[in-house]
């Protein structure tokens, strides 16, 4: 799944994966929709049951597992797109602030949610608990996205050669009122 993210991402401009997902959102729908309601039954279903773990297991990423995370990643980026289309960006600023940091938002969440509570919060959580730590990490993956944006940090491999220029501006400054 990675790697066929990975390779999407380098084309999406040549491949026009925009506009393709556009154009085709409304198929999109309809086979996230049947796949929702089908996929469920026919996993379960005496014949196939022997085969499931195969087909739909995490930890080696089965064939149904990756087509049905792909089709609904793609569903609903199509579905964000449109959405943002019709309203005003600012409704949806956390949203589109976080998706443009999405990298950073899934470093921040799997520290968050994997690193963090693993070691403060003891398993299991309540439900009230687990939706106080999706609010907070949410709120900490905008909060850092806006202070990218805020302070111009582009590329994050770029951030220590702007801090040894800055303090090196500084260095200078002192030296000559000195």
């Amino acid at each position: 799944m990675f790697l066929l993210a990975l390779v999407v991402g380098w084309q999406w401009e040549a491949w026009r994966v925009p506009e393709r997902v556009d154009a085709a959102l409304a198929v999109l729908i309809a086979v996230s929709l049947v796949a929702a309601f089908t996929l469920q039954d026919v996993v379960r279903s005496t014949d196939v049951l022997p085969h499931a773990g195969m087909l739909v297991d995490k930890v080696t990423l089965g064939p149904v597992r990756l087509v049905v995370a792909f089709l609904v990643a793609t569903t609903l980026y199509g579905c964000f797109v449109r959405v943002l289309r019709w309203t005003r960006r600012d409704v949806l600023r956390p949203l589109v602030s976080t998706g443009a940091r999405s990298l950073d938002a899934y470093v921040i969440q799997a520290v968050c949610l994997l690193a963090v509570p693993a070691m403060v919060l003891p398993r299991p959580w309540s439900n009230g608990q687990a939706m106080c730590l999706a609010v907070v990490v949410f709120a900490v993956c905008w909060a850092w996205a806006e202070i990218r944006v805020r302070f111009g940090i582009d590329k994050l491999h770029r951030l220590p050669a702007r801090a040894v220029a800055a303090s090196a501006r500084r260095f200078d400054r002192r030296e000559r009122v000195s």
